[in-house]
């Protein structure tokens, strides 16, 4: 799971009160803390390129906003990482403006209508998304991918047929917990508070990662640790080390199977 969020790990977002009392505000709202940890990155970055413009948020401008973007450009971010950045800069000269300690927001928002006459169109934002088909691995790729996972201890495995089997993000599939599993009706519940899209689904399971996961919960059980929280956490007991359960794995991700697709 994601660390608790604090103001006080960023350098330059700890010296402007105004940023730090937002992202409190956020927080009590109810932001996950990857999304406060990604917009405290945005501001801080913001902060410490007007730090060394000796400008301040109060007479920034939309040349500053351009010169910061254009930096970001040349140290490489992706296209999301650049948008998700504007965004949360967009959002905090929003809330300056709402509170009277600016005049005007120097962000434009995207994706608004206009009219010229009788034609109607919609404002690009600062910087375009740009759109991507999805990489699908052929056969011969997948079949190298459970070659290279086949000497795994059963508990990985269990994780990356579960991903596979319910299209799990890697946050959804940490944040498995006992109770998500119906052994019955062969169904996996992802609750809404650990989605995205803050909606809850339901996917299927099939007879193996189902059979390793009851294994896991029965094995904890004996251990003890009945009001175990997640399914896949490192436990203390016998038990579990007979099925050589390890500390949870971060190599089953896009990135990583399409590595060892390519290689």
């Amino acid at each position: 799971m994601a660390p608790p969020f604090s103001v006080h790990r960023y350098r330059h977002l700890n010296t402007v009160v105004h940023a730090c009392q937002w992202l409190t505000m956020r927080e009590q709202f109810g932001l996950a803390p990857n999304t406060l940890d990604a917009y405290a990155r945005a501001i801080d970055s913001y902060c410490f390129f007007l730090e060394s413009r000796e400008h301040t948020w109060e007479t920034s401008t939309q040349g500053d906003v351009a010169g910061w973007i254009n930096e970001l450009r040349t140290r490489g971010l992706a296209n999301a990482t650049l948008i998700q950045r504007v965004t949360a800069v967009r959002l905090f000269f929003e809330y300056l403006v709402e509170e009277g300690l600016r005049p005007g927001n120097p962000v434009s928002r995207g994706g608004t209508f206009r009219g010229y006459g009788s034609a109607v169109f919609r404002t690009a934002g600062l910087v375009r998304r740009l759109h991507r088909l999805p990489w699908i691995p052929t056969d011969e790729e997948w079949e190298r991918v459970l070659h290279v996972t086949a000497e795994d201890c059963i508990r990985d495995r269990a994780m990356l047929a579960l991903a596979y089997d319910g299209a799990l993000r890697r946050e959804e599939l940490c944040s498995i917990a006992v109770s998500d599993f119906d052994f019955a009706r062969k169904l996996l519940t992802v609750r809404a508070e650990r989605r995205r899209t803050v909606a809850a689904r339901s996917c299927h399971t099939h007879r193996r990662p189902r059979s390793c996961c009851a294994d896991i919960s029965t094995a904890a059980t004996r251990c003890g640790e009945i009001r175990m929280q997640y399914s896949f956490q490192s436990l203390r007991g016998i038990e579990l080390r007979r099925l050589r359960l390890t500390h949870g794995p971060r190599r089953y991700n896009a990135s990583h199977c399409e590595a060892i697709c390519r290689s």
